[in-house]
């Protein structure tokens, strides 16, 4: 019965960590929608966002896109921003 018990918790614990939950937000303001999406759960290091802009339900192709991603300042830690800029 032990057996049988830890075999259960074990491949229980297996496959929630192996289907953890990306990070998916969306923001919409008036017509245009954003969809920030990541391939995984946001961790320490280095994360990986996708942003899907649709305006009216049609992608927007060729449009200029600006990013600023922010941490507010911690107890032994400085204010960081990172701003990125493509077409």
């Amino acid at each position: 019965m032990k057996n049988i018990l830890f075999t259960l918790l074990l491949l229980t614990l297996g496959f929630s960590i192996i289907h953890a939950s990306a990070f998916t937000k969306n923001v919409q303001h008036r017509d245009t929608k954003v969809r920030i999406t990541s391939q995984k759960p946001l961790t320490t290091g280095s994360n990986t966002f996708i942003l899907n802009i649709t305006k009216d339900s049609k992608v927007l192709k060729d449009t200029n896109v600006r990013v600023k991603a922010f941490m507010p300042a911690m107890p032994g830690s400085t204010y960081h921003v990172y701003r990125w800029s493509r077409k």
